[in-house]
């Protein structure tokens, strides 16, 4: 069945958009001032063979699974578990009150962290209608009795606090849940009906046992007058891992978003956005229609974009350099009624407009650099019982000596990455009673 150009082209255009949108969600890497470049040696190329990167790859990923590996070890995570196995006993504490607007928010901002500004995901269709208000419900100093397996509550003006047993094992309540330091200012803008708006100002969480912290959250937030974000960051920690994040929004005409995940001193992954372009409440609103992917008009907030994601030495960046000149290629592309003609076209608009590459951090060498191209297929149409040419949009990267980075790329020379992920499989079947295959090669 051939592809509709009209649908291709809306789906670019909505593409662009929710790419820009994961990126402001997933922020950036440990760069607040925007600087840290500055320090790197001058852009060069590998002149590394292929399958030489292709080891190196491999390396850098197995050394990420090992960094990865020993967060399941955390006692926070098994002392979480236990915490929400015995909210539900006796009359005291609601588990589906805690663990969804709470420990479930909490954990969902390392995946959604734009929740953060008002919390309303966190608030149930039929519960509070704000923040403040499920806060207000919540707050006291719960106890648990291990004998009776039951709750009592005393009153708290400022505070949630629980201290349960860390496990069931334990003699006695060694562990503290704290949620405090709860302030917020109520948005000027008030949008959504049947909810209040309001911008978090600080929220604090700590988890402790045996008087130690294992983990703890901390969020601050500032905001401009008509409820833009000025500067948002949120630091959650478990164990010797931190999740760090921040967005500034500089004079609502540039943006710098950072997010990092570090085990101690050692960081393991990053990315960052930075960007110019109008991001004043009013103007955003008004050129993002609505969430179906309808028309947006990305160049109306957006001039340029630039965003990398890092794992351990290993880089992808991405930039466009003038969304209204990409935007208006796209729609020129569009327009042309020979789809072939359109196809090229389009791929000549996003090469001219959006780069690509991968390279190795530290050094600051490209690995290899992207390349939109046009393909043309066959594909059986039942209608008219007959195999029809359609065209597409596909992208490959490509290294110094002009091979490719495609699919079969990576078919063969990932044995010992292969092996590292199968011995993952194992242990977490064996330490979570799961039963998940392993990789083949």
């Amino acid at each position: 069945m051939q592809t509709s150009k009209k649908t291709v082209m809306k789906k670019i255009n909505f593409l662009l958009l929710l790419a820009l949108s994961a990126l402001l969600v997933n922020y950036s890497c440990n760069n607040e001032n925007g600087n840290e470049n500055e320090n790197l040696p001058e852009e060069t190329v590998s002149d590394l063979t292929p399958e030489e990167h292709k080891q190196n790859l491999q390396d850098e990923a197995i050394a990420f699974i090992d960094d990865m590996d020993p967060i399941r070890d955390a006692d926070a995570i098994d002392v979480l578990i236990h915490f929400v196995e015995i909210a539900e006993d006796g009359n005291g504490l609601k588990s589906t009150q805690l663990e969804n607007v709470i420990i479930g928010q909490v954990i969902q901002m390392k995946d959604k962290p734009a929740n953060a500004v008002h919390f309303k995901s966190g608030l149930a269709e039929d519960g509070p209608d704000s923040f403040s208000e499920m806060f207000d419900e919540i707050k006291g100093e719960y106890t648990y009795n291990a004998i009776d397996k039951n709750w009592t509550k005393e009153e708290h003006d400022t505070e949630m606090i629980v201290h349960f047993p860390a496990s069931a094992d334990a003699a006695a309540n060694n562990a503290e849940f704290r949620i405090y330091d709860f302030t917020y200012e109520l948005a000027s803008r008030q949008d959504i009906e049947g909810f209040t708006l309001e911008l978090i100002n600080s929220l604090k969480m700590d988890l402790k046992v045996d008087g130690s912290s294992v983990m703890s959250f901390v969020f601050s937030g500032e905001y401009y007058d008509d409820t833009t974000p000025k500067l948002i960051t949120e630091v959650l920690t478990i164990g010797s891992y931190s999740w760090e994040h921040s967005i500034n929004f500089t004079d609502k005409t540039k943006l710098l978003a950072n997010t990092s995940m570090k085990n101690g001193d050692n960081a393991i992954w990053s990315a960052a956005i930075e960007s110019e372009g109008n991001f004043d409440y009013d103007n955003i609103k008004e050129n993002i229609t609505d969430e179906e992917g309808d028309e947006h008009n990305i160049p109306n907030i957006f001039s340029n974009a630039k965003a990398s994601f890092t794992i351990e030495n290993i880089m992808a960046e991405a930039e466009i350099t003038n969304f209204s000149n990409l935007i208006d290629g796209i729609d020129e592309a569009e327009a042309i009624e020979d789809e072939e003609a359109s196809y090229n076209t389009l791929a000549e608009v996003l090469n001219e407009n959006v780069s690509v590459v991968i390279k190795y951090a530290e050094q600051n060498e490209v690995i290899a650099t992207g390349e939109f191209y046009a393909f043309s297929d066959q594909e059986y149409n039942y209608w008219t019982e007959q195999d029809e040419t359609y065209y597409d949009i596909s992208f490959r990267m490509i290294f110094s000596d002009d091979s490719y980075m495609d699919d079969s790329y990576f078919e063969n020379g990932f044995s010992g990455l292969i092996d590292r992920l199968n011995e993952l499989i194992s242990s977490m079947n064996n330490d979570y009673d799961l039963d998940m295959e392993p990789v083949e090669e």
